[in-house]
C-alpha cells in the first residue's frame, strides 16, 4: 500500500523507462473534473483494482450515502469494506479540513465493516493523514468499532491510476464516449430499459444454450476472433451481454469492453492494454467497421499474447464484409456462430414470463405463429400487449418499420451489387413479391411476368427469388412467402395504388394471395383501401355469377369454395365483405341449377360427397363475424336462414363457449344478444326449436374443451378443459336460459318437445353436481331451487315418460348428496309424483329410480311379488290397457318388463294372452314387438303343450297381424 508521495515515488522507478514515460504523460489534473467524473474513476478503479465484485451504489444526500461496498480479500486483507468517495475542487489545507470533517461523519453511519476507505482527490502531508487517522480511531472508539480505515488521497490515487492505463482513455475521452467503454456503459440504455422498448437488453434470455456454451469455449481456447453472425433483430447483442454477465463478469482474469467508435486510435489501444489484465473487445455490427480495422485489431489480438480476444458480431449477408481484410486460410482459426430464429418451445418460454397469468397466454399457439421465433418481434408484441394497444398495430410501430426496411436493405444492396439493379426497381420488385405470395419460386410463368412487368431479365429475376430464399428472407417448401407476415405487411403499406392495380390485373391466379396481403395492410389514405373494396367486391360477386360455358360445375363450386375460403380470412378486417359473401351465398341456395344449390342438395343427399361443404365455410364466417357487436343481429337471422334450410343442427356450434370467451373474461355478450334476442319474441322462431335447445343446452355447461395444434411441436395436438366461473355474468346467463326453458316447455305447439326440454331442464342439476372435477366448483344453490319449483309446480301435469324421468334424477340428486335444505322439496314432489292409476304404478315399477333403491334386493322376487299384487287388484282388461298406455311411449321395453311378462305367461295366462289379444284387436304398434314373444313362450311351456291348437291359431292371427303392421 502507498500512502505517500515518497511512497510514489519508490514505486514509479521500478518502472521501464518506455512505459513510465508513456503513464507520466497521463497524469490528472483534478481541476478538469467534477464530482460525477471522480465518482466514475473510483467506479473503475475500485473494478481494476480490488476486484469485479465490488458494488457500486449511488443515492440522494449530501454525501450520497455508501458509495461503494465489497466483501473478500484485498492486498493480504480480508473481510467486509466500505468505500467513500470524496471530491473537493479547493486549496488543499481546505480540502484537508473538509475531509476532516467527513471522516467524523463517515463514522457515524458504519455499519460494523472490517475496512472503510477514502478515496478523495485531495493530496495529503504523512501529518496530515496520520491525524485524519488519528480523528477517526477516537470516533471509532465512542462508538465500539473495531474497522479499519485507509485512505486513498490524490497521491496514492495517482500511483493507482498510472498500473490501469485503460484509466487513461476514459479520463481524457469521457467514460461514456471514449473509444473503448465498459459494456454496461455502452449498452446503458438498452440494460435499463423497461416496458419492452426497441433494443431493449434488460429482458429475459431464453434459450441460446449452444451459442452460450461456443463462446464459453471460446473463453479458454486458443482462438483470437469470434464471429456472431445472424439476420438483424434476432439477438445477436443480446447473446453477448447474457455471455459476458455469466461467464466474463464472473471470471477475474477478464475484463469485457466495447469498441464504440470506427475513428480508432490504435497507438492508444495498445498502450491502454499493455499491463495488467485480459481483454474481451466486443465489436458490434463489424460489417459497419473497415475490413482493414478489423484485420489491425486482428493483429493487435495477436501479439498480445493471448491477453485479447475479439467478438463480432454482424448480420448474415455482410459477415463475409467484416472479415475480408483478414487472409483466407486464417478464417478457419475465427470461431462462427450463426444464430436463427428462436424454436417453438424457446418462444413459448419467452412469452410465458410475461403473460402467463393473463388472458394472452390462451392465444400462446397464435403468438408463437405470428412472431416466428424472432426476438425483435416478441418484444414488439409484449410491449403492445402492455401497452393495451391491438398487436396488429404493431407494424405502425416507426421502429419496426424502420426495422424492416434496414432488414431488407441487405436484399437490395446484395442485389445492386450483384445484378447492378437499382434500390427503387429492387424495391418494387419485392412488394410485387409481397403481393402476389405465397406462390413457387421456381414457377417460370411467374418469373416470366415479373421480368416483363419490371423490365428485367429473367436471371434477374431468378437471381433475386434465389437470394430471398438463401439468406431466409423467405421460408416455405412448396410455396414460399416472406416472413413473418409483418415484414410483408410493412413493405405493402408503401406500394402505389396504380402498380398494385396492374399487379392484380398480371396475376389474376394469385388474386386469392393478393387479396389476403392486401387486407392486412393499414389502409391510410393512400387509395389501396379503395382498390382493396372495389376488388373485394367483384371478387365476392362471382358467388351470384360464374358465366363461364367452358367451366365445369365441379369447377364452378371448386372456385366459389376457394372465395369463400378467402373470405373466411379476411373476416376480421373486412367484415362487411364476408357479411356480403353470406347474402349471395343464402340468395342463390335457393336458385335452381346454380352451382351452389347443386353441392346443397348434393350434400343432403350424399353427405360429405364435397370434402368440405360450402356450408360449413358459411358457418365459420359467421363464427368468426360473432366477434364483431354490430354482426350480432345478422348472425342471429342466417343462422336460422340456414337451418330452415339444412336442418343442419350443428349450426348450434356457433355460439357455443371458445377461448374468445375466455379471453373476454366470458362477458358473454354473444350468448346474452341470442337470449334477448328469443325472449324479445320468443315464438317467432317455434319452427326451429329444435336448434335453439340445442343452442340453450350448450349455453348451460359449465365446463368446455378446447383442441388446437400444440404450440410448441406441430405434429401435437393440445387440448385444455376450461371452466366457468360463478361470475355475475354467468349466473345471470344461466338465470335467463333457464327461464328460456321453462317457458318453451309450457308452449302447447312445442308439446312433443316436452321430454326433450323437461331433459335439458334437470341436466342444470346434474351440471352443477358434476363441476366438483373443476378446479373450483360451480356452486348456485338458486339455479337447483328454480328447477325444484318448476318440478313442484308441473308434477301433477307430467306425462308417464316425465314422471319417470323426473324421479329418477331426483333419486340420483339424493345420492350425489344434494343440500339438506332441498330435501323436503324433493320429498313433496316424489309425493305429488305417487301413481294415480296402474299406468303410472307400472311406469314407475320399472324406473330406474325404484331399482336403485332397491339395490341389492332380489328383484326378479320383487317383479313376482309385484305382478301378484297386481293380478289380485285388477281384471284382464284394465292390465292390457295400462300396460299398453305404459309401454306406446317407450322407444324400447324397460329392462325388468320382460320379467314381469314372464310371471304373467307362468302364472297368470289368461292375463297373458288378454294382452296379446288386446293388442291384435286395436291394432297396436306393440302387437308386432311383443306378440311373437308370448306366443312363442305359450308353446314351448309344457304345462300348455295340450292346448298346442290354439296356440297354432294365435300364430296365424300373429302372421297376420305382422302383415297389417308391414302394410
Amino acid at each position: 500500500m502507498w500512502s505517500t508521495a515518497s511512497d510514489y515515488r519508490i514505486w514509479k522507478i521500478k518502472l521501464s523507462p518506455i512505459i513510465y514515460k508513456v503513464l507520466l504523460m497521463n497524469t490528472i489534473n483534478w481541476a478538469n473534473y467534477d464530482s460525477k467524473e471522480f465518482e466514475n474513476f473510483c467506479n473503475a478503479l475500485l473494478t481494476f483494482e480490488v476486484s469485479k465484485r465490488v458494488k457500486p451504489f449511488s443515492a440522494p444526500g449530501r454525501d450520497g450515502g455508501i458509495d461503494a461496498s465489497y466483501t473478500g480479500e484485498y492486498d493480504g486483507m480480508e473481510g467486509s469494506w466500505r468505500f467513500q468517495f470524496k471530491f473537493h475542487q479547493v486549496v488543499r489545507k481546505q480540502g484537508f479540513h473538509q475531509l476532516k470533517r467527513d471522516v467524523i461523519y463517515e463514522v457515524a453511519k458504519l455499519k460494523g465493516e472490517d475496512f472503510f476507505v477514502l478515496m478523495t482527490n485531495v493530496e495529503l502531508l504523512p501529518q496530515e493523514l496520520a491525524e485524519l487517522e488519528s480523528t477517526f480511531e477516537s470516533y471509532k472508539h465512542n462508538n465500539s468499532l473495531t474497522t479499519k480505515i485507509l485512505i486513498w488521497e490524490g497521491a496514492k490515487l495517482h500511483n493507482l491510476f498510472l498500473r490501469h492505463p485503460l484509466l487513461s482513455i476514459w479520463m481524457d475521452e469521457g467514460f461514456e464516449t471514449a473509444q473503448l467503454q465498459e459494456y454496461q456503459v455502452f449498452f446503458k440504455k438498452g440494460l435499463e430499459a423497461t416496458d419492452f422498448v426497441p433494443n431493449t437488453l434488460s429482458n429475459d434470455f431464453i434459450g441460446r444454450d449452444n451459442g452460450l456454451s461456443e463462446l464459453a469455449n471460446f473463453l479458454d481456447s486458443d482462438k483470437k476472433i469470434a464471429l456472431v453472425e445472424g439476420e438483424a433483430g434476432i439477438g445477436k447483442t443480446r447473446l453477448i451481454i447474457e455471455f459476458f454477465k455469466k461467464y466474463v463478469d464472473t471470471t477475474a482474469e477478464w475484463k469485457p469492453l466495447v469498441l464504440a467508435s470506427k475513428n480508432i486510435d490504435f497507438d492508444r489501444i495498445r498502450n491502454s492494454l499493455s499491463l495488467k489484465g485480459n481483454f474481451i473487445i466486443l465489436v458490434d455490427d463489424a460489417h459497419g467497421y473497415d475490413s482493414n480495422s478489423i484485420a489491425d485489431l486482428k493483429k493487435l489480438a495477436e501479439i498480445s499474447k493471448g491477453k485479447i480476444k475479439l467478438l463480432l458480431t454482424a448480420r448474415s449477408m455482410e459477415a463475409s464484409k467484416s472479415l475480408q481484410g483478414i487472409r483466407e486460410f486464417d478464417h478457419d482459426d475465427i470461431l462462427k456462430v450463426n444464430l436463427t430464429t428462436l424454436d417453438r418451445q424457446e418462444t413459448k418460454a419467452a412469452f410465458k414470463t410475461y403473460l402467463e397469468k393473463g388472458t394472452y397466454w390462451h392465444h400462446i399457439r397464435e403468438l408463437i405463429d405470428i412472431s416466428y421465433g424472432r426476438p425483435v418481434l416478441i418484444v414488439a408484441i409484449l410491449r403492445a400487449v402492455f401497452s393495451n394497444t391491438r398487436i396488429e398495430t404493431i407494424r405502425q410501430n416507426d421502429f419496426l418499420k424502420s426495422y424492416v426496411a434496414n432488414y431488407f436493405d441487405e436484399f437490395h444492396l446484395e442485389l445492386g451489387k450483384m445484378a447492378s439493379i437499382s434500390k427503387l426497381r429492387s424495391k418494387l420488385l419485392l412488394e410485387n413479391i409481397a403481393l402476389i405470395e405465397p406462390f413457387n419460386f421456381d414457377d417460370q410463368h411467374i418469373i416470366e411476368k415479373l421480368s416483363s412487368l419490371h423490365e428485367m431479365a429473367r436471371p434477374e429475376i431468378i437471381l433475386a427469388l434465389k437470394l430471398l430464399k438463401d439468406y431466409g428472407f423467405v421460408s416455405g417448401r412448396y410455396e414460399q412467402s416472406i416472413r413473418p407476415d409483418y415484414y410483408s405487411d410493412i413493405i405493402l403499406e408503401n406500394i402505389n395504388a396504380t402498380a398494385a392495380s396492374n399487379y392484380i390485373m398480371s396475376f389474376a391466379a394469385q388474386l386469392d394471395n393478393i387479396i389476403i396481403n392486401l387486407s392486412s395492410v393499414d389502409e391510410g389514405d393512400s387509395g389501396k383501401g379503395l382498390l382493396l373494396n372495389n376488388t373485394l367486391n367483384e371478387y365476392v360477386g362471382w358467388i351470384a355469377v360464374i358465366d363461364d360455358p367452358t367451366i365445369t360445375i365441379e369447377m364452378k363450386i371448386s372456385i366459389i369454395g376457394r372465395i369463400l375460403h378467402t373470405v373466411g380470412r379476411i373476416v376480421f378486417v373486412k367484415p362487411e365483405i364476408a357479411k356480403r359473401a353470406v347474402d349471395l351465398y343464402l340468395d342463390n341456395i335457393v336458385k335452381d341449377s346454380h352451382p351452389v344449390r347443386i353441392e346443397f342438395e348434393a350434400n343432403l343427399k350424399y353427405p360429405n360427397y364435397f370434402t368440405e361443404p360450402l356450408g360449413n365455410k358459411i358457418t365459420s364466417i359467421l363464427s368468426s363475424l360473432l366477434s364483431f357487436p354490430e354482426f350480432y343481429g345478422f348472425v342471429f337471422d342466417k343462422i336460422f336462414k340456414l337451418y330452415e334450410l339444412s336442418k343442419n343442427s350443428k349450426l348450434s356450434r356457433i355460439y357455443s363457449y371458445s377461448k374468445k370467451d375466455v379471453v373476454e373474461n366470458f362477458k358473454l355478450n354473444r350468448q346474452f344478444y341470442f337470449i334477448r334476442r328469443l325472449k324479445h319474441r320468443p315464438e317467432d322462431n317455434v319452427a326451429n326449436y329444435f336448434l335453439i335447445r340445442e343452442i340453450l343446452k350448450q349455453m348451460l355447461v359449465l365446463d368446455f374443451t378446447v383442441y388446437e395444434p400444440s404450440a410448441t411441436d406441430r405434429d401435437s395436438l393440445s387440448i385444455t378443459r376450461y371452466a366457468l366461473p360463478r361470475s355475475e355474468s354467468v349466473r345471470m346467463l344461466r338465470l335467463e336460459t333457464i327461464h328460456l326453458f321453462i317457458y318453451y316447455y309450457q308452449l302447447s305447439v312445442l308439446s312433443e318437445y316436452k321430454l326433450e326440454t323437461l331433459k335439458a331442464i334437470l341436466d342444470i342439476v346434474r351440471g352443477i353436481f358434476a363441476s366438483h372435477r373443476n378446479p373450483k366448483t360451480y356452486q348456485n344453490n338458486s339455479e337447483i331451487a328454480q328447477v325444484l319449483d318448476f318440478l313442484e309446480k308441473n308434477a301433477t301435469d307430467f306425462e308417464l315418460l316425465e314422471q319417470k324421468e323426473v324421479l329418477e334424477r331426483l333419486s340420483h340428486f339424493i345420492k350425489w348428496n344434494i343440500s339438506s335444505e332441498f330435501i323436503p322439496q324433493i320429498t313433496l314432489i316424489k309425493d305429488l309424483l305417487k301413481p294415480k292409476n296402474l299406468a303410472e304404478h307400472l311406469s314407475q315399477l320399472f324406473s330406474n329410480s325404484v331399482i336403485l333403491s332397491l339395490k341389492g334386493y332380489d328383484m326378479r322376487n320383487y317383479i313376482a311379488e309385484e305382478c301378484d299384487n297386481i293380478v289380485g287388484t285388477f281384471n284382464e282388461q284394465e292390465l292390457a290397457v295400462a300396460m299398453r298406455k305404459f309401454l306406446e311411449p317407450h322407444p324400447y321395453p324397460p329392462h325388468y318388463f320382460w320379467e314381469f311378462l314372464r310371471n304373467l305367461l307362468q302364472k297368470h295366462t289368461q292375463y297373458a294372452i288378454y294382452f296379446h289379444d288386446y293388442l291384435f284387436e286395436i291394432k297396436s304398434p306393440l302387437y308386432y314387438q311383443y306378440a311373437s314373444g308370448i306366443l312363442s313362450t305359450l308353446y314351448f311351456e309344457k304345462t300348455y303343450k295340450k292346448n298346442i291348437g290354439a296356440v297354432l291359431i294365435n300364430w296365424k292371427f300373429w302372421i297376420l297381424g305382422r302383415q297389417i303392421m308391414l302394410s
